[in-house]
């Protein structure tokens, strides 16, 4: 491996990558998936979650949410499905490595 021609954006990928959270919540009959912190361009966020939804035949959100007693806001994939396998092979098709991805039960 030569260590002089890596890019930067490489060993940075890695860094944003280590804190993808998925996990499920019951607001009322139906069950959700959310997911967190995949630092990707906005748009290309959208445009996957607008193709998982028509994929799966769910609804869902992409908004700004407080989580897990954190003052900050962050970006959240919700999909109004049981489908935290779909995202986790979604996630690995689009180069996520599988050990920066966390499932919370």
């Amino acid at each position: 491996m030569d260590f002089f021609n890596i890019n930067n954006e490489e060993l940075f990928k890695e860094e944003k990558e280590q804190n993808i959270t998925i996990w499920t919540r019951k607001p009322k009959r139906t069950i959700n998936t959310c997911m967190s912190g995949w630092n990707i361009d906005n748009d290309k966020l959208k445009e996957l979650h607008k193709s998982m939804k028509k994929k799966l035949g769910c609804s869902g959100t992409l908004r700004k949410e407080q989580l897990f007693e954190n003052e900050n806001k962050v970006m959240v994939f919700t999909l109004s499905k049981d489908c935290v396998n779909d995202i986790v092979n979604m996630l690995t098709s689009n180069g996520v490595n599988i050990k920066y991805i966390n499932i919370k039960d």
